[in-house]
């Protein structure tokens, strides 16, 4: 197990907290606060990652179900296959480290999340409620 790893917040993260902040806003989700987030995110999720960055699930392990997420983990595996391949890169006297896609589940939200060498990029994150179909927008203005 790994300690003291660096955590990096990516462009697109920073984009899905603004969607979950809008979301939060639309959705009146119900006492959920965007700024209970940020807290959690700073005071728990990266001190957890910090400390221990395979923390979260193997996000590659589980089976796609379908032929479309088929496809988005084969293409998950190939961007993982070039971080693999800089890894490799390392000079002999250190060790390649294989990088890692995991999902660090809380209790609203789901971050994604990558581990490799001494760093981890969280990459995205939703809240549950994103990750599911608005049915009610689904049939308005149908007979």
């Amino acid at each position: 197990m790994s300690s003291g790893a660096t955590v990096l917040v990516t462009r697109n993260f920073e984009h899905n907290l603004d969607e979950i902040e809008r979301f939060l806003t639309e959705a009146d989700a119900g006492g959920a606060s965007f700024d209970d987030l940020l807290d959690m995110l700073a005071n728990v999720v990266v001190p957890h990652l910090e400390r221990h960055p395979d923390l979260g699930r193997d996000f590659l392990a589980r089976p796609a179900l379908s032929i479309e997420a088929e496809a988005r983990v084969e293409k998950l595996t190939r961007q993982l296959s070039v971080l693999t391949a800089k890894a490799d890169e390392r000079p002999d006297d250190q060790p390649a480290d294989r990088p890692s896609l995991r999902e660090y589940v809380m209790a609203h939200y789901v971050v994604l999340y990558v581990h490799v060498g001494d760093r981890v990029h969280l990459l995205a994150i939703r809240h549950h409620r994103q990750l599911s179909f608005d049915f009610d927008a689904l049939w308005l203005g149908t007979p």
